[in-house]
């Protein structure tokens, strides 16, 4: 009786992770926690500092001042509706801007993560554009905007290599999460919209990049 139980347990246990590798094929047979995984990004605008005032338009500007845009993306545990539907590779590259500033500024994070041949995610494959494309579709095991779970979960604040592209470890985001941490990461964004770059012997850069993860 109990090898049968242990059996069925490990059967379970196998189809489990079966259909979830199918869901998650980047994964590649990582082991997920026992929570789902909720993604949201959000966008803070820091009026203390400003950002790129000369680049945006003259009529927007007018009607309110512009601080500096602190896009936050989120990894979390969740409460995921059964009709829910997963997300797509995509949903991580193209988020939402909210108004002129975090518009400029989403436009930043995009040309540097979607990269050229040689860099980020295009650099991944060589320029292969059906690659791309594959991976733009592939389906991630994470639920946009779904419900956190209530309770106390332990944060990791998550800061970039230098001028790495922002997706350079989304499994590791979903991973944790799952396993019940919640993941914040922060995009770079430099100094302002014409130095949006860490320079290695620029400390003032990495101040104001320290300044957005607070």
């Amino acid at each position: 009786m109990r090898s049968l139980l242990t059996y069925t347990v490990l059967l379970c246990s196998c189809i489990i992770n079966q259909v979830f590798c199918q869901n998650a094929p980047l994964w590649n047979g990582l082991v997920p926690g026992r929570y789902k995984v909720g993604f949201r990004a959000e966008w803070i605008i820091d009026y203390s500092r400003t950002w790129g005032q000369s680049e945006l338009v003259e009529e927007d500007y007018a009607k309110r001042p512009f601080g500096r845009p602190v896009r936050l993306t989120i990894w979390y545990p969740a409460q995921v509706e059964t009709s829910a539907k997963e997300n797509r590779f995509r949903d991580y590259v193209f988020i939402d801007d909210v108004d002129a500033t975090s518009k400029l500024a989403q436009s930043i994070v995009l040309r540097n993560d979607i990269g050229s041949e040689n860099k980020s995610l295009h650099g991944l494959f060589l320029g292969n554009e059906n690659a791309y494309a594959q991976l733009l579709a592939s389906p991630v095991p994470s639920y946009k905007g779904a419900r956190a779970l209530g309770g106390r979960f332990p944060l990791i604040i998550y800061s970039l290599g230098q001028n790495d592209y922002t997706l350079e470890n989304t499994i590791l985001f979903e991973y944790l999460a799952s396993h019940g941490f919640v993941v914040v990461t922060v995009p770079h964004l430099g100094m302002n919209p014409r130095k949006d770059y860490l320079l290695i012997d620029d400390a003032l850069s990495f101040d104001t990049q320290v300044r957005d993860l607070e």
